[in-house]
């Protein structure tokens, strides 16, 4: 963690602190780190999905890990010998929007009140994303 710290990511350490106390420290403490394998880490994705975490969220937390390992192999002397592969699988899960319809709707009429230029910033920025979709079609 403090690695992240030490880079000003903070949010992030937060995080990945919270993940491997929560999820990754009851599955992995049983085993060295040095012992782990590909197979303990696709075991630990099943487990997860079977807990019900989405698939973006078991890659974030697997992401730690790799973070972890590349820290302990580049410190010096290094900290780990090897790293096990871990494959971060595909993600589907992706928002498609961030406020309903109706959050949209409320927003742009609080914006209207208080300017037109406020109520154009915020048409532009509800409707960037299906702007850009739709220009690469």
């Amino acid at each position: 963690m403090s690695e992240y710290e030490a880079t000003g990511r903070n949010l992030v350490a937060t995080l990945a602190e919270r993940n491997w106390r929560s999820h990754l420290s009851p599955f992995f403490d049983r085993v060295k780190i040095s012992e782990l394998s590909t197979a303990d880490f696709t075991e630990y994705r099943i487990h997860r999905l079977r807990e019900g975490a989405a698939q973006a969220t078991v890659n974030r937390e697997r992401q730690h890990v790799i973070a972890a390992y590349k820290i302990g192999y580049r410190s010096q002397p290094p900290k780990v010998e090897r790293m096990p592969y871990i494959r971060l699988t595909k993600e589907d899960n992706a928002r498609k929007t961030f406020i309903s319809d109706a959050q949209r709707d409320s927003l742009l009429a609080e914006a209207s009140k208080v300017g037109l230029w406020a109520r154009v910033l915020l048409e532009m920025a509800v409707s960037w994303d299906g702007a850009a979709e739709n220009s690469c079609a």
